[in-house]
């Protein structure tokens, strides 16, 4: 019988990381599963692990959705705003793959124009350099500094975006929305929402929901 190497045992340890590494992944995927039955149960939401492909949806046509690889963990459910879904988004692929919990509000009675804003980044002032549109407001320079605004037609965009919210994103920073017809996607960007927080952030997001939903234009 041949003795063992020191490769053997590295390609060992190497193996035995990598089945713990996949253990602890399957652990607290299962337990992220779990704890999210149990908010929707709390918040009277229906939960839905996997995504029903069969099963048509509006908000599918967002822009987030559209780049997406994979979705889970839908909660779904009725709030002031009317009808809302969250659900975990995977974006990318291999090592730039990022999650991030979204969550979308069904606006009744309101069509919006096809929207995203998203935070100011280096990497997006360098995109703008090279033609990435970015729709910048002279009469709020502090909103036009933290945010990126797009939108297939400026004109419809800047009506929606009046003073009163370029006044509230203003004060809120970090936010990324998008918007078409009467869904709205809020989340934050690569910000995977534990269990324990999903209801501040339902209410948070609400809360930028419910400027949409007041927003003259």
């Amino acid at each position: 019988m041949l003795a063992a190497t020191a490769d053997d045992y590295i390609a060992l340890c190497v193996l035995l990381l990598v089945a713990v590494g996949i253990g602890f992944s399957y652990y607290f995927q299962r337990k992220r599963l779990k704890d999210l039955e149990r908010v929707a149960q709390e918040l009277g939401f229906h939960f839905q692990a996997e995504e029903d492909k069969r099963q048509e949806h509006a908000f599918r046509a967002l822009p987030i959705f559209q780049r997406s690889r994979s979705r889970s963990n839908f909660l779904q459910g009725r709030r002031v705003t009317g009808e809302i879904v969250l659900a975990d988004v995977r974006v990318g692929s291999g090592k730039s793959s990022y999650s991030q919990t979204v969550a979308n509000f069904q606006l009744s009675g309101r069509q919006l124009p096809a929207f995203e804003l998203s935070p100011e980044s280096w990497a997006r002032k360098i995109a703008q350099a090279f033609g990435y549109k970015d729709i910048n407001f002279e009469s709020s320079p502090e909103f036009s500094k933290s945010y990126l605004l797009r939108g297939q037609d400026e004109t419809a965009a800047r009506e929606l975006f009046g003073a009163d919210l370029l006044h509230f994103f203003t004060g809120e920073k970090g936010w990324s929305v998008e918007g078409a017809g009467d869904w709205l996607c809020v989340y934050r960007h690569a910000r995977t929402v534990s269990p324990k927080d999903i209801r501040s952030f339902l209410e948070q997001a609400e809360a930028v929901a419910q400027q949409f939903a007041r927003s003259r234009w």
